[in-house]
């Protein structure tokens, strides 16, 4: 072989060897290393894939399930409310707040005060401490009735000392919301109106609340009638 047959035969080699190869293979072995370094969806094992807010943790998340949404406010504060004790005089229920309640104790037998006004019915030791008893239905310019076996003594606290009213009964203790208190109406009269603090609403009934310190503190000549 001749030096020329040499040369072409060098040269068909060389560009044999620096050809590329077959385009479908450079293709598919691309594919391969693209797929090698693609990060997965977190799908699960049956190949499905798992959207994001789906089954992820973020669907648990309250911030992400409160994004874009408007919450109203949680509600208005609980009214506010004060307790009332309430008892039965003359037929009609009358109450003092519980906050002037020192205790509720059964009638007993009570010593005379010399020239005591009418609706004092006399004092009572109540643990050495001497507490004057009213007749609240006489304070109050009530008809008089028998005393009934229900009858209780209402002893509350106040500036002026432990004072002690007689009641028909007692109704119970009530949590009344201060929106369900009204003024004293205009039709009750001066002379009976000066020992209320105001009426109380509870459902259907009226409830009418004693000042505690005018009950006491009044003049006799103000509540008769």
């Amino acid at each position: 072989m001749d030096l020329v047959e040499l040369r072409k035969k060098k040269k068909a080699e060389t560009e044999a060897a620096s050809k590329p190869a077959d385009d479908s293979s450079a293709v598919a072995e691309t594919r391969d290393v693209e797929d090698a370094k693609s990060p997965s969806l977190g799908g699960d094992e049956n190949g499905a894939e798992t959207v994001p807010g789906e089954g992820s943790s973020s669907a648990g998340d309250p911030d992400a399930l409160s994004a874009g949404l408007t919450f109203g406010e949680k509600g208005d504060r609980e009214e506010e409310r004060f307790d009332l004790l309430v008892f039965r005089v003359g037929g009609e229920e009358y109450g003092v707040r519980v906050e002037h309640l020192s205790e509720v104790i059964r009638p007993s037998a009570l010593t005379a005060v010399p020239r005591a006004p009418h609706y004092v019915l006399g004092i009572y030791s109540l643990r050495g401490a001497i507490v004057p008893i009213f007749d609240l239905r006489r304070r109050l310019g009530l008809p008089e009735t028998p005393s009934s076996k229900t009858a209780r003594i209402v002893v509350t606290k106040s500036a002026s000392g432990l004072n002690g009213f007689l009641v028909d009964g007692i109704v119970g203790v009530q949590h009344v919301p201060f929106g369900n208190m009204g003024s004293i109406p205009d039709t009750i009269p001066e002379e009976g109106a000066v020992f209320l603090e105001g009426i109380v609403r509870l459902g259907e009934k009226i409830v009418i609340l004693l000042d505690v310190e005018k009950v006491v503190g009044v003049p006799e000549s103000v509540a008769k009638c």
